[in-house]
């Protein structure tokens, strides 16, 4: 699910250009390059440069320990490359 941490760059994908991209019917990436916020629930939660979050299911449930394992060497604030199948997308939007 993660690779090795790194940085992001201005070329990464934003999560707000792939709503763009999937209501297009552009097929979705297979990994994206996203900072680690911290768990959420079941989620790792992950931002881009814009602050966009996205949500990503770790573990089966929450008596899953060994996937909570994986999240000892996870640094918040630091990017790292995403990679998982798309299951859906949320988006939230302010009324005006």
């Amino acid at each position: 699910m993660l690779a090795s941490p790194g940085d992001l760059e201005e070329g990464d994908q934003r999560l707000s250009g792939l709503a763009a991209d999937l209501l297009n019917g552009v097929s979705p990436p297979g990994e994206l390059r996203l900072r680690y916020s911290g768990p959420r629930g079941d989620y790792l939660s992950f931002y881009d440069l814009d602050g966009h979050e996205a949500y990503f299911r770790y573990r089966e449930d929450r008596f899953d320990r060994r996937s909570e394992r994986k999240l000892r060497e996870l640094i918040p604030g630091q990017a790292y490359l995403v990679r998982g199948s798309l299951t859906g997308l949320l988006t939230a939007e302010g009324v005006p």
